[in-house]
């Protein structure tokens, strides 16, 4: 079965409307239906939670848009990650440690440099992100990468996964 990581930029998407939503909430139905397993690391659940927060103080967001779209982040990651649907990477010291190297062989920030040992500890075949600097990292550790904003990568995973 295919595992696809998504990092928090991707993931994120599923819980709002912006540009690569569309394909990353086919991920999830897909992921659902048992076709696929989507991974992440335990920090991405932090990470978008912060993005949403960040959505609201920018005022791109109301308070009411704010608690649903974090309330639907519990559910639906609880919910898939009891079906098996979704893998979640614990952060854990020796993940974290082995992260390091990687921030100055890609001069990543900690956090992407977390998810490239996340996606590899979980197994991940293909890596899907809206940072092509992590993406560009990911593709030299070997992963088959997809940048879900950019229009020709995001109908080539639609297809790689056969969801079109």
């Amino acid at each position: 079965m295919v595992s696809v990581y998504l990092d928090s930029s991707a993931y994120i998407k599923q819980f709002s409307q912006e540009k690569g939503s569309s394909s990353i909430r086919k991920i999830f139905e897909a992921s659902e239906t048992g076709r696929l397993v989507i991974i992440i690391s335990q920090w991405t659940i932090g990470e978008s939670l912060a993005a949403i927060d960040r959505k609201f103080r920018r005022k791109e967001i109301d308070k009411k848009e704010k608690e649903f779209s974090m309330i639907k982040l519990f559910e639906i990651t609880v919910r898939l990650s009891q079906t098996g649907s979704l893998r979640m990477v614990p952060v854990r010291e020796e993940i974290v440690r082995a992260s390091w190297p990687l921030i100055s062989m890609y001069s990543l920030s900690a956090d992407d440099a977390l998810h490239l040992v996340s996606a590899a500890l979980g197994l991940a075949s293909i890596f899907v992100a809206a940072d092509e600097y992590l993406l560009k990292a990911a593709g030299k550790e070997g992963f088959e990468t997809y940048n879900v904003e950019n229009k020709d990568e995001e109908e080539r995973l639609l297809e790689k996964l056969q969801l079109t």
